[in-house]
């Protein structure tokens, strides 16, 4: 199985790099969900702004 992860941090406070747990996350997922396929994953890391902005547009949900 080979995962690809695409991780894209927009929040300026959040500089730890987590991929290699991120990683390891997944594979114990896909073990106890019984996947062998190979799978692609974005992340996107957001601030509340940006989530608020995203969920308006997107989901037309607004609560602030």
């Amino acid at each position: 199985m080979e995962i690809d992860l695409a991780l894209n941090n927009e929040v300026e406070d959040f500089k730890e790099d987590y991929e290699s747990i991120y990683l390891e996350i997944i594979k114990e997922a896909c073990k106890q969900l019984d996947i062998h396929d190979d799978l692609e994953l974005s992340v996107i890391f957001v601030d509340d702004q940006r989530i608020h902005e995203i969920n308006k547009e997107y989901r037309k949900i607004d609560r602030y």
